[in-house]
């Protein structure tokens, strides 16, 4: 199935590219996003803020998910126009709860990693006008995975609790296909945008038995800054 939702996607890029190659007017952005990792219903995950300060936690000043893309916007006839982007982010969330010990193996309870995910996403979406710079769109994504870590617990010569070692996490899809929705505001030359991804499949690979239960969303927020236009 997976390779079915890559096909597909392929071919909803060609048809943009061919759209771009007909001489249509086209804009140019630079995106820089804010994005929330929303973990699904059956998830032990926890959202992880934007911008947050927790003197109860380290780093005390938390930094969540964030990224940076460009952006095409070609004008259609009847109000129609497409917008396809690519963008590289770090989408950031507590990780499920794992139980940590001393050096002695004594319980200290049960505390969630930061994690983090590096991807790659690429979206094609077909944007309605409703009014003047106001539209909604919707159509096919998909994001590839680069890496994904969590940094674990530890405890220093004082038997306290901070941050330890970074943790590669491997048992998440590569590629994961996506359903963008998307609302977009046009203040003079600038874009304004608001996206949810549908995940298609869970998080982790097939060959694990929670390969479907684990799910998350995105929820992104966007300002388009022009480059050019044609």
């Amino acid at each position: 199935m997976q390779h079915l939702f890559r096909l597909i996607l392929g071919l909803f890029v060609l048809f943009s590219m061919q759209a771009f190659s007909q001489s249509r007017p086209t804009e140019w952005y630079l995106t820089p996003n804010a994005n929330l990792y929303l973990p699904g219903p059956f998830s032990h995950k926890d959202i992880y803020p934007l911008l947050w300060h927790n003197q109860n936690r380290s780093p005390r000043v938390q930094v969540g998910g964030f990224g940076i893309g460009t952006t095409a916007l070609t004008s259609l006839p009847r109000s129609l126009s497409l917008k396809t982007q690519a963008n590289l982010s770090r989408s950031t969330y507590w990780d499920s709860p794992f139980d940590v010990r001393d050096q002695d193996g004594r319980a200290r309870g049960f505390f969630q990693g930061a994690a983090s995910d590096y991807t790659l996403g690429l979206t094609s979406t077909l944007q309605l006008s409703l009014t003047k710079g106001l539209s909604v769109g919707t159509g096919l994504g998909g994001r590839m995975l680069l890496v994904s870590q969590t940094r674990l617990w530890d405890f220093d010569n004082s038997a306290e609790l901070t941050p330890g070692k970074l943790h590669r996490n491997q048992q998440y899809r590569r590629f994961m296909p996506v359903i963008p929705a998307e609302v977009m505001w046009k203040a003079g030359r600038v874009m304004l945008n608001a996206r949810y991804e549908w995940s298609l499949l869970g998080d982790w690979k097939s060959i694990y038995p929670m390969s479907q239960s684990e799910k998350h969303n995105l929820l992104v927020v966007e300002v388009g800054i022009p480059l050019n236009r044609q």
